[in-house]
């Protein structure tokens, strides 16, 4: 169906009109001919074009939006009409025209069109009511900024930059944006990547205060005021109890993981356009857990993940497992490897529903993948003590675990067989919660030695 509208669109409009739209726009703009020309625009094709045979025309056109978008004068229609003109020119990826066109006048913004974004943020917001908080739902025309920006400055635009140039420091707001943005079908890989980088930025303490960072940005929360510390610690646990409040009520985080699923199967080379959204996916749903206050809403939050991701962990999750494995890509994916065991480890913990079948047949033969690959995997431990503190969780038998045990044990005294069998285990009691002033973001688990559990279940 979108073919067909790009059909329709090129065939609507030339390189020609779009000169005579530019001509005629200097004595005054047509509402008419601009949605027609912001309609032609959504064509992928016409755009590409556009910008590699004429980038003097293309940016003409930019000049032209991004007026109309400054003048209060020129009616809400035609604004938002250029706003989404400039989104469908952003899709193209010429770094010449993103960075030295576009960037520079989308900078340009005045405050006339940041009024027109306050008025549809307020026109959105709703309450759910019965008692409950507001869920904020602004409108299209922010996830269009969000979205512009993303694509002018490389991806590299920063949760610390939206929140306080777009959202006024509101967490929920800026999350409900990023997470319809990723929904988008449009969204390319790099985008939704950026998206929920910034989701689980939003995680962190460094995204909002003002301190030394644990490793990749993690949180600390280092200070010589133990007190100032202890306020911003609570505020940091009440940010994160806000961001859980509305993935439970709109149940916007099942439909993110159902999103991924179907953009895995639409990719040829198993996925990998979309890892580093996955592993962002799975960081940010691991620190909700271990981060936010301990409440019954965590509790029914983490028991509810296995039921609400099955697919995601079956499809995306056990799949990157294998083919880092498979290919021995160990060193270049630790990171990757060890956000999506910890998702898994805790939502495997005591779910409200058994693990299928299937899912155990997965992970068996995962084990046995990894057992046959114990020699290769010397600088891996930390993927292998993962892997058995997972199917710990899973209520396995020895003979699940037996193959990969007996590997390391093989290997006999050396560091990776030492640290596979020494490194973290959380206690089958109760899900561990590290403390944040001494925790970085890619340690959340105390250390605790497995060689006794897997004693125990023999």
């Amino acid at each position: 169906m979108e073919h067909e509208q790009e059909n329709c669109n090129l065939a609507t409009i030339h390189m020609a009109e779009l000169r005579y739209f530019l001509d005629s726009s200097r004595d005054g703009v047509d509402t008419v001919k601009l949605a027609q020309v912001a309609s032609a625009l959504t064509s992928y094709d016409l755009c590409a074009s556009l910008i590699a045979t004429s980038l003097e025309t293309a940016t003409e056109l930019v000049d032209l939006f991004i007026g109309i978008m400054n003048t209060l004068t020129m009616g809400t229609r035609n604004r938002i009409a250029s706003l989404g003109a400039l989104v469908s020119m952003s899709r193209v990826e010429h770094d010449g025209f993103r960075q030295d066109v576009l960037f520079p006048r989308v900078c340009n913004l005045n405050s006339a069109f940041e009024d027109l974004l306050r008025e549809k943020e307020e026109e959105q917001q709703y309450s759910i009511g019965h008692g409950r908080p507001m869920v904020p739902d602004i409108g299209r025309q922010h996830e269009q900024v969000v979205t512009l920006l993303f694509r002018c400055t490389s991806y590299r635009l920063t949760v610390k930059d939206l929140l306080s140039q777009l959202c006024g420091g509101n967490d929920v707001l800026l999350l409900s944006m990023l997470l319809n943005i990723v929904r988008f079908k449009t969204s390319e890989p790099r985008l939704v990547s950026a998206c929920l980088r910034c989701t689980y930025e939003l995680t962190t303490p460094a995204s909002h205060f003002d301190g030394s960072l644990g490793g990749d940005g993690g949180p600390t929360m280092a200070s010589s005021n133990s007190t100032i510390a202890e306020h911003s610690l609570l505020e940091f646990q009440q940010k994160l109890h806000m961001l859980l409040v509305h993935v439970t009520q709109t149940n916007i985080l099942k439909d993110l993981g159902d999103e991924i699923v179907q953009r895995w199967f639409s990719y040829a080379v198993v996925g990998d356009p979309l890892l580093p959204a996955l592993r962002y996916f799975c960081r940010f749903v691991t620190n909700l857990v271990e981060y936010a206050p301990p409440t019954p809403l965590v509790k029914s939050f983490q028991q509810a993940l296995l039921s609400h991701h099955i697919s995601l962990i079956s499809t995306c999750c056990l799949g990157a497992l294998s083919k880092i494995v498979l290919e021995g890509t160990f060193s270049t994916n630790i990171r990757l490897a060890n956000a999506i065991y910890k998702f898994m480890i805790v939502a495997s913990y005591r779910p409200n529903r058994p693990i299928p079948d299937s899912m155990r047949e997965q992970v068996t033969s995962l084990t046995l993948l990894m057992a046959e690959r114990i020699p290769q995997m010397q600088a891996a431990e930390l993927l292998i003590s993962d892997h058995i503190e997972f199917l710990m969780n899973t209520d396995c038998s020895w003979s699940d675990v037996r193959p990969i045990v007996t590997a390391i044990q093989v290997m006999g005294d050396t560091p990776c067989a030492d640290g596979a069998l020494t490194r973290s285990s959380r206690s089958r009691s109760s899900i561990s919660r590290p403390d944040l002033k001494l925790a970085s973001s890619d340690d959340l688990f105390t250390p605790r030695r497995v060689s006794s559990q897997v004693r125990r279940i023999r």
